[in-house]
């Protein structure tokens, strides 16, 4: 058998001594599918419960996923919104339907890297310990859990591309070059930002020799079609919209900004430094503490697990080095942390491929799955505590305690549940639609067709802050012509108080406008 064939198959070669350390079960795709699946939904069960109001991505999310479209916003490919619609038939749009895909997405998320961990780590349950090592990964642990969904779909499809990957360049098969297409067109309609991955996965294979010469072309050729062939519609949907795609793309860049461009540069590349160190914890810096000595001393290797191990490190580095391109080409600065998760995606699998070359003791293989358990389990109690008894000592703004329901019993008593509800901002949005599942939500940016049999109705409702605004106000803001609300009725507000913390007393109350508009009206339609 060769080195190459060795590297995916059974823990063969050198490493550290898993096997007295570790359970055999973890070194199966059952058995890390089965911890991620048991943890997600030891997360997800009391969530679903407390059924909190719905926060940051989730709530325009739970607003397009009204209905199919090959677009809705051009920021943001549509390929989660695809998987939310068809769950939320069946369950509602509530947070029961994020759970289940986001859940479904992780627990794919961590076969496919144990997948491709076996290429470049040859004991199979430290390459599942490489996995579960993810946690440790603030923007997993922690933002993935509480808000972040189309970077769940990326990550997930990151590591569907990188198991694909090595795969096709082991076997050679047509179907796995297939299966690898699938994997790149489903990461371009799940985030804008998965190019990085791709190109640095490329990249990084035409730098290691070893790889390069099983690189197919004719096979390669097949993966792009399929990739292409999967993004067409939304590409064939942005064609069509007639939306102005350049400028939007500039606008996104630079975030609002009108500096000069090389104080913009220099913005952006600050940004991106910072949101590499900030993504990196605290996984980076807890595994250069616990194995600083085999990281240091780890042989180069030129076997087939060593070759992989340096694709999956060079994907990381080719990947940072593409965002810093774009930003000094696009002057761009808007950078967020999670923004550069491709550069992260597989770097884990090349931390401990690096690890079992240097050799790790037994003891500190041991210690290692309580540092991992330990921050992760905390994430996900406070996540869980801030939504069965939400408190501003620890759940920050706590926005689940805003009172949305309240405003829906108001829109019931109104007669507007089944209403069109032309809504102002996506918060509250989201969560009415959440709430009032009958009605049909229109947000500046979206108006879905109305539903045969649907109430002809309108209702203009917006958050007004600490103070009263007119409709005429708001409206303008949120991009709406003003001659919309020609014969419309008056202005209403309500006011409902938050409900009371436990150890912070009484929170504070929000004010929604509430204005009857004419049915006619274009932003009724």
């Amino acid at each position: 058998m060769t080195a190459l064939s060795q590297a995916g198959g059974e823990a063969t070669g050198r490493g550290p001594a898993a096997a007295g350390v570790l359970p055999q079960w973890l070194g199966r795709f059952w058995g890390v599918a089965a911890i991620v699946a048991l943890y997600r939904i030891a997360y997800s069960i009391p969530i679903a419960l407390a059924s909190p109001a719905l926060g940051m991505d989730n709530v325009a999310d739970n607003v397009w996923a009204q209905q199919l479209r090959l677009v809705y916003q051009l920021r943001q490919p549509p390929l989660f919104e695809w998987l939310l619609w068809p769950v939320q038939r069946l369950t509602g749009p509530n947070a029961v339907s994020f759970l289940i895909v986001k859940d479904a997405l992780m627990t794919l998320t961590a076969v496919f890297l144990f997948g491709a961990a076996r290429y470049a780590i040859k004991d199979r349950r430290l390459a599942a310990v490489a996995v579960l090592s993810y946690g440790l990964f603030y923007n997993v642990a922690w933002t993935m859990l509480e808000r972040l969904t189309q970077s769940s779909l990326l990550l997930c499809c990151c590591a569907a591309a990188a198991w694909t990957f090595v795969r096709a360049l082991r076997t050679g098969r047509t179907l796995d070059y297939a299966l690898l297409g699938a994997a790149l067109g489903a990461g371009l309609i799940a985030k804008f930002n998965f190019a990085l991955f791709g190109l640095g996965l490329v990249g990084a294979c035409l730098a290691e020799p070893t790889l390069r010469r099983r690189l197919r072309p004719a096979p390669l050729t097949l993966s792009l079609l399929v990739a292409a062939a999967i993004a067409a519609p939304f590409v064939y949907g942005v064609a069509v919209s007639g939306q102005p795609v350049a400028r939007a793309a500039v606008n996104i860049m630079e975030g609002g900004a009108r500096a000069p461009y090389l104080a913009r540069v220099g913005q952006g590349l600050s940004g991106l430094a910072l949101s590499l160190v900030e993504f990196s914890l605290a996984l980076v810096p807890l595994a250069l503490l616990a194995f600083w000595k085999p990281l240091a001393t780890a042989p180069p290797g030129a076997d087939a697990a060593a070759a992989h191990a340096r694709l999956f490190g060079r994907t990381s580095l080719i990947a940072a080095a593409l965002a810093a391109i774009g930003i000094v080409a696009s002057g761009s600065i808007y950078v967020r942390d999670w923004h550069v998760l491709p550069v992260f995606a597989v770097l884990p699998l090349w931390l401990f491929a690096r690890v079992e070359r240097g050799g790790v003791s037994a003891r500190r293989l041991r210690l290692w799955p309580w540092i991992v358990f330990v921050p992760v389990a905390a994430c996900a109690s406070i996540s869980v505590a801030g939504a069965l008894v939400p408190d501003a000592a620890y759940c920050g703004r706590c926005g689940q305690l805003t009172p949305y329901p309240a405003l829906a019993r108001d829109l019931e008593t109104m007669g507007a549940a089944e209403a069109t509800l032309v809504v102002l901002d996506p918060y509250t949005a989201g969560n009415l639609r959440a709430q009032l599942p009958k009605a049909r939500i229109v947000m500046p940016g979206f108006a879905p067709t109305r539903p045969a049999g649907a109430g002809l109705d309108c209702v203009a409702v917006w958050e007004t802050g600490t103070r009263p605004i007119p409709l005429e106000a708001a409206i303008v803001a949120a991009g709406y012509p003003r001659a919309d609300l020609a014969g419309s009725g008056a202005d209403g507000f309500v006011t409902h108080y938050w409900p009371r913390q436990w150890l912070s007393g009484f929170g504070r109350s929000t004010t929604w406008g509430v204005r009857r508009l004419n049915p006619n009206a274009p932003v009724c339609r």
